[in-house]
């Protein structure tokens, strides 16, 4: 079904009972209900837009019989009154500017923003598409586009411009005919988000849509099924979806295309451990994916992409993707849970990025959440950190999350160095999970390192401050750092370390070494204040407790002050 992006989702084709109205309609045709919407609303069979008591004030007199109607019926002063009164109302409030009647829609719907501010800008957060309120009621409020002829495209403008279909067959089939039969409505959509159903048991090949009429056909189709699944799914129910009723890649390109108004396209592949992954192609064959390519896109500008495993498995897959879209100026690529696969993939998508790519946001951990307690390292546990520090010259917002060390910004600032250029980093937003090994150290533990009761990780994300701040001497641009400790399960989270500057004022852990590469870097830029943020706690002997209840996070914490917590 084709639903609107809410947290109830509601069917757009219920709608369907509610006429679509185009501005060469002359009427309005209310009905009983309406009058829920606003008291003030005409009755049934009154044209709005011409009411006909402000075309003849003596109205109340059309129901006098003609014998009399030579009779001269002179209303009293205070029906003169209500009727100037009624009719000063009705004609001011549809002779107001069009930014008006924005205003009251908006208090309804939200606020109407643009879909090309950046989403991963802190400035524009309160303001961008993906954090934008949206009114739950978005079926009973699209009575309101039966106001008046201003408010029919304001209203239909605000229930289209965000839909979310489902990634099968017949929800593409129904999408398609019901924006063929009202095509005025395709140039509504801005934002379409599609998410396929990864529950269920999938083939290894193509399923054929009709099974050969053979006594036992089930075997035909359980012999293509997975094997895993079948203690769920007794051999004589099927009672799932199939590979074969899901949409691939290339049938979701070719449908977007029918949407040549839209400039963000979300793909939601699921949040499984292990599901399969999303077919490319419906017809696979041994060479295809070298050959075949997805529809062009080119009015596309931004990808996201959740739960990009089952999405995005191989480098073809993402080449394919890439090329399809030439327009693409941010990307959001979300792992749910961190996997050794995912690290060499992105390593490689980095290598290439799209050319025209402005914003990225990147998790390729999650939460770092894993039931693995001990996680084996990664083989490559620099590529990420060194491709980042390479790809943030070039780009003007950058937001990830995942495991990093002090080479992501090293790197960074020795490109910074000897760039012929000023780079255009405007904004970087880092959520650190872990801190990556030291190779450096043979006596470093090759485990990636975390938690605020660990030293090496404190020690490491001191580290990653002093080298981000570092930077700032060669990006005169940016305004907005923020570096946090993302846990999922945190002992204390007040005191979690973070390091926050926005526009030169800064906020979080500090030490001695890193005040001195500030003022080397950017001399303007200060601390708000300088405490310990973190307070040991003795008793009356004078042995040592622990720490101090706080109520609210320090705005700046001393690095010494985690010895305290870690012993």
């Amino acid at each position: 079904m084709i639903q609107a992006t809410t947290k109830n989702p509601v069917s757009v084709k219920s709608l369907a009972g509610s006429p679509v109205l185009k501005p060469e309609d002359c009427a309005d045709n209310f009905e009983e209900e309406l009058r829920s919407i606003s008291n003030e609303l005409p009755p049934k069979d009154i044209d709005i837009d011409h009411p006909p008591f402000l075309e003849s004030p003596d109205h109340e007199t059309s129901s006098i019989p003609k014998v009399i109607t030579s009779v001269e019926v002179l209303p009293s002063s205070s029906e003169k009154d209500q009727s100037s009164k009624i009719r000063h109302s009705v004609g001011s409030f549809f002779s107001l500017p069009f930014d008006i009647h924005e205003q009251i829609l908006e208090h309804y719907f939200g606020p109407r923003v643009r879909v090309n501010i950046p989403s991963a800008t802190p400035d524009s957060s309160p303001r961008s598409w993906s954090k934008c309120p949206r009114f739950t009621r978005r079926r009973q409020m699209t009575d309101l586009a039966l106001v008046c002829r201003s408010w029919r495209q304001l209203i239909q403008a605000r229930i289209y411009r965000h839909i979310e279909l489902k990634g099968t067959h017949a929800v593409m089939l129904e999408c398609r005919e019901w924006f063929l039969a009202n095509p005025s409505l395709v140039g509504y959509v801005r934002i379409v988000e599609i998410w396929i159903p990864v529950w269920g048991k999938r083939a290894y090949t193509p399923v054929p849509r009709v099974l050969d009429r053979r006594r036992n056909h089930h075997q035909l189709f359980m012999s293509r099924a997975m094997g895993w699944e079948e203690e769920e799914h007794p051999m004589y129910d099927i009672p799932f979806l199939t590979s074969d009723e899901n949409s691939t890649m290339e049938e979701i390109f070719q449908h977007m295309q029918l949407f040549s108004s839209a400039r963000i396209l979300i793909l939601e592949g699921g949040h499984a451990n292990s599901p399969p992954d999303v077919q490319h192609f419906r017809t696979a064959r041994a060479g295809d994916e070298c050959t075949r390519t997805f529809p062009q896109l080119p009015h596309i500008e931004t990808l996201v992409m959740r739960g990009a495993w089952n999405l995005v498995r191989t480098y073809r897959h993402w080449t394919n993707m890439s090329r399809a879209l030439p327009a693409l100026r941010e990307w959001h690529s979300i792992y749910p849970t961190p996997r050794i696969d995912v690290e060499l993939l992105v390593s490689r998508m980095l290598h290439h990025p799209p050319k025209n790519l402005c914003h990225l946001y990147l998790n390729i951990e999650g939460t770092g959440i894993t039931d693995d307690p001990s996680p084996s390292p990664s083989p490559y546990p620099d590529a990420v950190c060194t491709l980042l520090g390479h790809i943030c010259t070039r780009l003007e917002t950058v937001s990830f999350t995942g495991k990093v060390c002090e080479l992501f910004f090293n790197t960074l600032y020795r490109i910074c160095k000897k760039a012929c250029w000023p780079p255009r980093l405007r904004s970087l937003d880092v959520s650190v999970i872990s801190c990556c090994p030291d190779t450096s150290d043979p006596d470093a533990p090759v485990q990636p390192q975390r938690g605020v009761t660990n030293l090496t990780f404190i020690h490491g994300f001191e580290k990653i401050v002093i080298a981000t701040v570092r930077c700032l001497e060669f990006l005169p641009t940016l305004a907005y750092v923020n570096l946090r400790y993302l846990d999922a399960s945190p002992i204390c989270p007040l005191i979690k370390p973070y390091f926050n500057l926005t526009n030169n004022e800064c906020k979080g852990v500090w030490s001695p070494e890193i005040i001195e590469a500030l003022r080397k870097s950017r001399p303007q830029a200060k601390y708000i204040e300088l405490t310990d943020g973190i307070s040991p706690e003795y008793g009356d002997t004078g042995r040592f407790l622990g720490i101090a209840r706080i109520s609210r996070r320090p705005i700046s914490i001393n690095t010494r002050m985690y010895d305290f917590i870690a012993h």
